[in-house]
């Protein structure tokens, strides 16, 4: 199955590897273990299912450049890798900097809910985190503590009335 992939497109992996700034021994070292690494992971099933020659090809073809950066980058550890080489799964720095801005946003939206919550009366404060932390019905809270449904639904209001009111910035 990976036989004739390796012998139609060697030439081309070769030259892909080359392209990638390594000299002609290294590319040529890049495309024989990148090839020894395909036959090892189909050999104990580790390889996603690729039911055409243009999928191996390309797989192929990934893995000699995979392999080629790696080369590349451990001999000259100094020198800045082109940006054509840098793999596509590595996210560009402004998406890793709106992702940490996410994770900052979503860290502050969590420490107002919690504010929140403090800010409330105990009783109130029990029934939300029962409610909605713990997932109990009105009916399982009236039976774990005999309260009234009814009471328990205007606490339950209440308490989210103020809770929307202090994330909106109001007291309440």
């Amino acid at each position: 199955m990976w036989g004739p992939v390796f012998e139609r497109y060697r030439a081309l992996a070769v030259r892909l590897a080359g392209s990638l700034s390594l000299p002609a021994a290294d590319a040529e070292e890049a495309v024989q273990e990148a090839a020894v690494e395909i036959v090892g992971r189909a050999s104990r099933g580790g390889l996603p299912a690729l039911d055409s020659e243009e999928a191996r090809r390309n797989y192929f073809l990934r893995s000699v450049r995979n392999r080629a950066i790696n080369r590349r980058t451990r001999s000259r550890p100094g020198e800045p890798v082109p940006v054509e080489s840098v793999a596509a799964r590595e996210r560009p720095p402004i998406e890793r900097l709106v992702e940490r801005e996410a994770r900052l946003e979503h860290a502050e939206r969590v420490e107002s809910v919690r504010r929140a919550l403090e800010s409330i009366p105990a009783d109130e404060r029990e029934m939300i985190e029962d409610r909605f932390f713990r997932s109990r019905t009105l009916r399982e809270i009236h039976e774990a503590t005999g309260v009234a449904i009814s009471t328990l639904h205007d606490r339950e209001k209440k308490a989210l009335e103020s809770i929307r009111a202090r994330l909106k910035g109001r007291e309440g």
